[in-house]
Parts: structure tokens; C-alpha cells; sequence
């Protein structure tokens, strides 16, 4: 009898102990969704496969006439293409089409209108960004570099360890250093390397100028040190190759 209660005992607690992971589980790879809001006149929507081909992102587009350049923007999660930096993404944009650099704007799986998927906090969703390098390339883009907040800093900083094309990325959020066991340095616009804290107003600046030097664009700064020499230095081991790149947060 005792035996038998043991055993009933055992195996209800190893129910609810299930019970409880699948639920943690559940609750931390699902994403919450969020449409986005409607882009400015002109913006095309477009969609193109991941590149492990198990996701259909949703996206949107701007192209100033006669450029090269892009750069993609990533949301972190439970936000979507619009919402990369908690703010209104569509005033670096336009700064940055504005600087003759078009700006792709993706919505990772699990978010906004892409396809479904469950949340692995960049380790699948860097499919998302690199199935969106591939359809820059496709557009004729030889320049890209990648803009990421969050979940999509550290989506970026992954892809880019594996696409050559990345010529630049400005990740915003310390958790991309610990995801990916890498250390980033920060900058402000004068070249200086070191902690830097900004408003908004002066980090649009800062990423204006940082891609403006790295991928080429009209923006009349030059920063007078190159803060990706010492970084590539730092993270040649794994990427292969030299990447220009900038921390904000």
C-alpha cells in the first residue's frame, strides 16, 4: 500500500514538474505579436525567404535612386519592423535614404505579418536577417550593413559572423556580448572609444555617421578614428574577417 502511494506520489510530481517547464518553456519562445504600423507613402512592402528557408519574412523597403548601400533594420522581441528602437524607426530611415543608403526593415519570425516560429533569441532568427542580405544582394546591393536592437542585435551579430557582405553593424543592448562571447566597443561620432550614453537625437547621429563612413552615403562626417580597426582586432578570431562595428545602449 505504501508502495503504491509512493509510486502515485512520484508520478504526479513529475507531472506537475513537466507541467511547469513546458509552461516556462511555452511562455519564453513564444512571441507576442504586433502589426506593425502602416509605412510612409512610398515605402514598398516586400517578402523573401529566410535563408534556411523555413520562414517567410515580411519586410519593408526604401531606395533612394542610384545607391548601393543598405542597411537592415532588427527588431528585439515582442516588437516588429517600425518599433527596432522603441522609438519611431522611421526617422533613421529617412536620414539614412535621405543620405542616399536604402533601409530594409524586417519583421522576425514570430513577428509582425512574417511567418510563424518559435523564439530562439537569435539563433534561428539569423536566418531572418541573412535570407534578408541575400535579397539586397539580389536587389544589387554590394554594401550592407545591419542595425539591431535586443534579440535582433544578437540575430545580426551571428549573421554577420557568417555573411561576408556585412560591411557594418550597430548593435543596441549589452545581451548580444553574452549570447554571442564577443566584446563590442563603443563610439561617439568624434571617434572616441569608450562608455557613451546618448539621447536619442544623438545616437540617430552617431549611426548616421557610423554607417555614413563604413558603407558610403552623403553625411558630412567623417569620424576620425576607425573604431572597427580595433574591434576587427578583437573579433577577427570569429568572424574571419574584419567587422566594422558599433554598440549603443
Amino acid at each position: 500500500m505504501l508502495a503504491t502511494v509512493a509510486v502515485t506520489l512520484t508520478a504526479l510530481l513529475a507531472i506537475g514538474y513537466a507541467t511547469v517547464c513546458a509552461a516556462i518553456a511555452h511562455r519564453f519562445t513564444t512571441a507576442q505579436r504586433r502589426a506593425p504600423v502602416a509605412p510612409a507613402a512610398g515605402t514598398a512592402t516586400v517578402h523573401f525567404l529566410s535563408r534556411d528557408g523555413r520562414a517567410r519574412i515580411a519586410a519593408w523597403y526604401d531606395r533612394p535612386a542610384g545607391c548601393h548601400a543598405a542597411v537592415v533594420f532588427v527588431h528585439g522581441r515582442g516588437t516588429c519592423r517600425g518599433d527596432e528602437l522603441k522609438c519611431n524607426g522611421a526617422v533613421l530611415a529617412g536620414a539614412l535614404v535621405a543620405a542616399g543608403i536604402a533601409v530594409l526593415r524586417i519583421d522576425l519570425r514570430g513577428h509582425g505579418t512574417s511567418s510563424a516560429g518559435r523564439l530562439t533569441y537569435g539563433q534561428n532568427e539569423r536566418h531572418d536577417v541573412l535570407g534578408a542580405v541575400d535579397w539586397l544582394k539580389a536587389q544589387g546591393h554590394d554594401r550592407i550593413g545591419l542595425l539591431g536592437a535586443s534579440m535582433g542585435a544578437a540575430s545580426a551579430l551571428l549573421a554577420a559572423t557568417e555573411e561576408p557582405a556585412v560591411a557594418a553593424l550597430v548593435a543596441d543592448g549589452h545581451a548580444i556580448a553574452a549570447a554571442c562571447g564577443a566584446r563590442l566597443w563603443t563610439t561617439d561620432a568624434s571617434g572616441h572609444i569608450g562608455t557613451y550614453r546618448a539621447q536619442p537625437a544623438r545616437c540617430t547621429a552617431l549611426v548616421l555617421a557610423f554607417f555614413g563612413q563604413h558603407l558610403g552615403g552623403a553625411m558630412g562626417v567623417d569620424l576620425s578614428d576607425d573604431p572597427g580597426e580595433a574591434l576587427g582586432d578583437d573579433l577577427g578570431r570569429d568572424f574571419g574577417h574584419t567587422l566594422p562595428a558599433c554598440q549603443v545602449h
